[in-house]
């Protein structure tokens, strides 16, 4: 059941592309790695810095263009 939900979550990162993803440091960033969260599903993703107790993650600008949906602007532009 709980690796169903970490599937979950990073099927909808993969999905949806959001622009940044926080990820506490603990207890919740040392309860992902051992599903390999970080490398199995925010490889399009760089971490750029921490922020208070949280791990910052960027999506990579050529991954923004491939996912982009002429159908939604909102992957590019944000709007």
């Amino acid at each position: 059941h709980t690796s169903q939900i970490i599937r979950e979550y990073g099927e909808d990162i993969e999905n949806n592309k959001p622009a940044l993803v926080l990820i506490q440091n603990s207890p919740v960033g040392d309860y992902l790695e051992p599903f390999q969260f970080v490398s199995k599903y925010l490889k399009d993703y760089n971490q750029i810095g921490e922020i208070d107790s949280f791990r910052v993650f960027r999506l990579n600008p050529i991954s923004r263009i491939q996912g982009f949906d002429a159908g939604n602007s909102q992957n590019i532009t944000g709007q």
